[in-house]
């Protein structure tokens, strides 16, 4: 291949002004990004610091990897409209998270609190641009006030726009991730309230439609910032926000999970590394008497690989463990009944099944339930909406293994229709006592007050299988999952 020689001289004239000329357009560039890298400025950034939090850009260093490149995307947007900081309010790029390229962007609460302004605005959507024609997961690091409200009347329509296109991206099977740092109002509340994952900085993180004062003039009621959408009340109560961290570091800590589980490689080369604790434990673990219960979690712990588990809104619906672990070195998603199944439990249901149904990860169900409560209160709290669990399930185009590790109910009955549709079924059988009781007809009195008591088929007669031979069948069932081909229309 020919080498292209040069006529260029540096000595001449014209290269010398080209240059004078040139180095000065990039001072100026410099000036603007340095005016943009300062957000707020030194009195805004220091009250921010002073308040023990991190700045945008720290949040974004420590979310992504060691050594990753970060390109950020139109960082000078608005630089040429007077009085407004370059960048719209928020720091936004590209980068490595886990080994996945992410969209990221930060809001700067040093600039108005983090409201959007018009400039930011069609930023944002530049943004969601790049995101969906790259299909890369969106990771919103958030504290916002929401929309610049002087300025609502340029943001209100083209705004909403930006909320569509988070539910596109989930329905398209792209994940968008919130991390919550501070307060967020309004329309900096939307973003967290329709991604996929929310994680809430407990004590420093709050979401509400309108703050305690707006809420005081317009109903009368006095409230505080906690119980009005503090971090725990949404973690605890509400279920809005999937995880409660500690602190910020631990806030990333668990982003950096979340995207790392999404962007895995699904595909099972290993065996998998076997779990800390004995599964013959099993065999303890699972209580003789029907109404003692106990700790699915420890069924987890000796299923799966390395005992490694990464549970999803541990705080809420806490009779329904849902998450993420490997069997095999496949990832799958684990469904565990620990205890009656509540409304709340099965809305928690519900958007797990959707989660890896968005995500394609194969669905593993540990049933051990005797039914649903009832009663007046039960009803009140939407009891009858537990089906919404059944329904994703159904709808989900994923294959599914199943492990009973106690009583199975007469909704997981052996050859019910449409219940017991997996491909493969692992069954880890009940003991004689309850095969007894069933055989009677009569279950036992915990057990009466529930809608749905017990109703076992021949098929749990079968002797108890080895605990350690189910982690062994599991192991190949779960290399074989695949996703279901939607069906044509």
């Amino acid at each position: 291949m020919p080498v292209l020689r040069t006529r260029v001289d540096p000595r001449s004239e014209v290269y010398a002004k080209n240059r004078e000329v040139n180095l000065a357009s990039v001072r100026k560039l410099q000036e603007l990004l340095a005016r943009a890298r300062a957000g707020g400025g030194d009195k805004y950034v220091q009250r921010h610091v002073e308040r023990g939090k991190l700045l945008p850009r720290q949040r974004v260093e420590l979310l992504l990897d060691r050594d990753s490149p970060f390109l950020e995307i139109a960082p000078l947007a608005g630089c040429h409209e007077g009085g407004v900081v370059p960048g719209g309010s928020i720091v936004a790029g590209i980068g490595w998270v886990r080994g996945t390229a992410c969209l990221v962007t930060a809001s700067d609460a040093t600039v108005q609190g983090g409201a959007i302004n018009p400039s930011g605005l069609l930023r944002s959507h530049r943004l969601a641009e790049v995101g969906w024609e790259n299909r890369l997961p969106e990771v919103h690091l958030i504290e916002s006030a929401g929309a610049d409200l002087p300025r609502q009347a340029e943001l209100f329509v083209p705004g909403g726009g930006g909320f569509r296109h988070i539910t596109r991206r989930s329905a398209a099977g792209l994940a968008t991730v919130a991390l919550v740092f501070g307060s967020c109002t309004a329309g900096g509340a939307y973003i967290p309230g329709m991604s996929d994952y929310v994680v809430m900085v407990e004590n420093q993180a709050y979401m509400y439609l309108a703050g305690p004062p707006l809420v005081k003039m317009a109903t009368g009621e006095v409230v505080d910032d906690e119980a009005l959408g503090g971090a725990s009340m949404h973690s605890r109560i509400s279920g809005v926000s999937d995880w409660l961290a500690a602190d910020e570091a631990d806030c990333l800590r668990i982003g950096r999970e979340i995207v790392g589980a999404l962007g895995r490689d699904r595909a099972a080369i290993t065996t998998g590394d076997p779990p800390l604790y004995d599964p013959d434990e099993l065999l303890g673990i699972a209580s003789a008497d029907v109404r003692v219960p106990f700790d699915a979690r420890e069924v987890i712990a000796r299923l799966v690989d390395g005992s490694r588990f990464f549970e999803f809104k541990p705080l809420f619906g806490p009779t329904l463990v849902t998450g993420w672990a490997e069997i095999g070195g496949r990832r799958v998603g684990i469904l565990a009944n620990n205890g009656v199944l509540y409304s709340e439990s099965a809305e928690k249901g519900a958007q797990f099944v959707q989660l890896c149904n968005q995500s394609s990860t194969p669905l593993l169900f540990l049933q051990n339930i005797t039914g649903f409560m009832v009663g007046r209160e039960a009803e009140a709290s939407r009891q009858v909406r537990v089906q919404d669990v059944e329904a994703a399930r159904a709808e989900a185009q994923l294959e599914r293994l199943r492990v009973h590790d106690d009583v199975v109910s007469e909704r997981d009955r052996p050859g019910e229709p449409g219940i017991r549709d997996a491909r493969t079924t692992v069954d880890l059988e009940a003991r004689e006592t309850r095969m007894a009781l069933a055989n009677r007809g009569h279950p036992p009195p915990a057990q009466r007050q529930h809608a749905f008591a017990p109703c076992l088929s021949g098929a749990s007669r079968r002797p108890r299988p080895d605990p350690v031979v189910t982690r062994r069948r599991l192991l190949p069932s779960a290399k074989l999952a695949r996703p279901r081909l939607p069906r044509r229309r």
